[in-house]
């Protein structure tokens, strides 16, 4: 069933994905260079920057220029990659999933994966470590829309964004955002509560979230076959900017006691 409930007090703000492209042109508030040495020799002993060849130097030089979570959110970090939502959506998921693959084996962890889709007249699918994952359920074209969701009071992108969201097998949440601003807040349950995903408000389409969540969704599937301790985040999520960052619990908390989580998430369906 799907729900309309009040934001509850976990989820303290709404999401403003910030549009950050990596260009000589743009121009950020400059952070305090003696602050960003010292986050970044902090997350360096964390550990943070374990799979980089990069020196505090190099990503400081970065940060000074672009601000602190474009430098600790690309891929100089030895921990992400470009995941453009959009293009997730319009067939690049095989291409993501070798961004993947090459982060893994930095980490020792091999993995076999196509750089390609496969595709039949219901689904998208992605073939990794032999098992076709479900990329996409195209299902959803041969069914009329359910009276349940036609009713519902919303735009017709946010109704259909809901009924494909079960066609893929999930049940995503509306919620107002708590300080009113217009649009609502999309939350996904899982099997022990529900995860914060974004806010609805900025025109994303169904596929951008579908996608992002399908493929973040077999990343974390993957990473959970292997007992590794890292998932896969997704900073500015549903976005053109959209990346994953590959993190464990500890240095989660780090970043978020740094002040340096407020567009980082989990947006898969895996508790």
């Amino acid at each position: 069933m799907l729900l309309l409930t009040s934001l509850t007090k976990r989820y303290n703000h709404c999401y403003r994905p910030a549009a950050i492209r990596y260009n000589a042109a743009m121009v950020l508030p400059r952070q305090d260079a003696q602050h960003v040495r010292q986050v970044l020799a902090s997350l360096r002993q964390a550990g943070y920057f374990l799979y980089t060849a990069e020196d505090d130097a190099a990503i400081g030089d970065m940060a000074d220029a672009y601000g602190l979570e474009v430098a600790l959110f690309s891929p100089a970090s030895g921990r992400a990659m470009p995941l453009d939502a959009e293009d997730l959506a319009d067939g690049g998921a095989g291409m993501g999933i070798q961004q993947v693959r090459a982060l893994l084996a930095a980490r020792g962890i091999q993995i076999d994966a196509p750089d390609s889709e496969e595709h039949d007249g219901n689904a998208t699918r992605l073939s990794v470590d032999g098992l076709r994952e479900l990329l996409f359920d195209w299902s959803f074209n041969k069914r009329a829309l359910p009276e349940e969701f036609a009713q519902l009071p919303f735009e017709p992108a946010l109704r259909d964004l809901l009924w494909k969201s079960r066609v893929q097998g999930h049940t995503l949440e509306v919620r107002p955002c708590e300080h009113g601003t217009p649009g609502v807040d999309l939350h996904l349950q899982l099997s022990h509560g529900t995860r914060f995903l974004a806010h609805w408000g900025f025109g994303f389409d169904d596929g951008r979230v579908l996608f992002a969540i399908n493929f973040f969704t077999i990343v974390n599937r993957l990473l959970t076959r292997h007992l590794a301790a890292e998932r896969l985040y997704a900073w500015q999520p549903f976005t053109g900017e959209q990346s994953g960052v590959l993190l464990d619990d500890a240095l989660f908390l780090r970043l978020n006691e740094l002040g340096l989580t407020a567009g980082l998430r989990r947006i898969d369906a895996i508790d």
